[in-house]
């Protein structure tokens, strides 16, 4: 059921620096570079008119989350947990009245917010910021947000700097954002009718059934920055062209750059013997959706390849002899692959925004596929068969909503 909620427009932290330990030719704003001072925050919400409508009912919510202040050599120096019980400040005190932490070291440049992440022990008991930032950046750490986005980790920097008030000496401004974004396929349709095909065309197909084997979500980053920039020598995880490496008994091997897939497997690709059986053309997860937590990657997009198999074809054989068949598959010559197809969408389109072409998919952002419509002139004998022709690409018209903020549907082609 689809459940409409207002969530944060902005999650943004207030933080000032109380003058404490003032003195005259000290750090910045005059503090002594020996002393501690006190750092008042708050964290205040916005709401949208739009509200997102989130597949599961639910938006990323701010449950649990740590606060660090790190110095110019990125050393951890002070951190606090805040969340429900027993955390050392309660994100209720942080949205109302606000939250003074004490005993902040006056070498605290930067102030940085992480939530909703479940730490590893290295990354719970360092005190280099480096080590906790490369595991909220590594997908494999976010597998337990998969479930939905309510969980999403939340990420926000800033620095703090010298005011103009006269209240306090320093402060900062931090937006948190989720670190991912998401893909949501709810269907996966294509139109059985076969009354408008042409007799004396015996290559013009209608798909009059089939069953959906695999999902795979191809060009996807493991890695990225903080802000969704790449990283040296990360390069994305592909199964490629390879008809084998989609195989419901070996796809779960390794990716083209030879790094395994077990990590990935019911998280980037979903796979059954089949997954679903269409009826009347249309098959729909158990579920809402088959969904999928992926980085942002500057002007890269992740393809999603679909495993059709069993798939049967009416057409015209003759003038006088229509027919349904196994889908012929030309990529070998001994009829073996009969009935097995892929579609790739390599394209996404901004159904709110004039069917805009997106150049990527961007983190805090939801990909709706309410319908993933398809022709049999869609399918091809590989996967991927058709990455390298920019003029025959399968593209997808998809509403992309803001995770926690707005909602955008689109809409996806082959």
């Amino acid at each position: 059921m689809k459940i409409k909620s207002l969530f944060f427009a902005g999650a943004v932290l207030l933080a000032a620096l109380t003058g404490c330990n003032k003195e005259e030719g000290g750090a910045a704003g005059g503090l002594d570079p020996n002393g501690e001072s006190n750092v008042f925050f708050k964290l205040s919400e916005g709401t949208k008119a739009d509200a997102a409508e989130i597949v599961d009912g639910t938006g990323v919510t701010f449950t649990d989350g740590i606060i660090y202040f790190v110095d110019g050599s990125n050393q951890i120096v002070k951190q606090f947990t805040v969340g429900q019980s027993g955390a050392q400040y309660s994100i209720n005190a942080l949205k109302t009245s606000g939250v003074i932490f004490t005993g902040i070291p006056n070498t605290a440049s930067d102030v940085y917010i992480i939530g909703n992440h479940d730490f590893s022990t290295a990354a719970s008991t360092t005190t280099d910021m480096s080590v906790v930032l490369a595991e909220i950046t590594d997908l494999t750490e976010q597998v337990d947000n998969f479930g939905g986005v309510e969980k999403a980790t939340l990420y926000g920097s800033g620095p703090l700097y010298v005011s103009s008030s006269t209240e306090y000496d320093k402060e900062a401004n931090v937006i948190v954002n989720p670190l991912i974004g998401r893909i949501e396929i709810m269907a996966l349709s294509t139109d059985p009718d076969d009354s408008g095909l042409d007799q004396n065309d015996p290559e013009d197909y209608v798909v009059a059934s089939y069953e959906l084997e695999g999902i795979y979500i191809n060009n996807f980053y493991y890695q990225v920055g903080v802000h969704g920039n790449l990283i040296n020598g990360v390069e994305p995880h592909n199964f490629g062209k390879i008809f084998e490496n989609y195989d419901n008994e070996t796809a779960g091997g390794q990716y083209l750059d030879g790094s395994s897939t077990a990590d990935w497997r019911t998280i980037l690709f979903d796979q059954g013997s089949p997954l679903t059986t269409a009826v009347n053309g249309l098959v729909e997860p158990t579920n809402d959706a088959w969904a999928y937590n992926i980085f942002s990657a500057p002007n890269e997009l992740p393809r999603i390849v679909l495993k059709l198999t069993n798939v049967k074809v009416t057409h015209w054989d003759s003038p006088t002899n229509k027919e349904t068949i196994d889908r012929p598959n030309g990529s070998v010559t001994d009829g073996s692959r009969d009935g097995i197809a892929f579609l790739t969408v390599q394209k996404y389109m901004d159904i709110a925004n004039a069917n805009a072409e997106l150049a990527t998919l961007e983190a805090g952002h939801i990909y709706k596929i309410e319908d993933l419509a398809f022709t049999a002139d869609d399918l091809t004998d590989l996967p991927e068969e058709k990455v390298t022709d920019p003029d025959d690409e399968f593209k997808v018209f998809v509403q992309v909503e803001m995770l926690p903020w707005k909602a955008v549907y689109v809409e996806g082609g082959f």
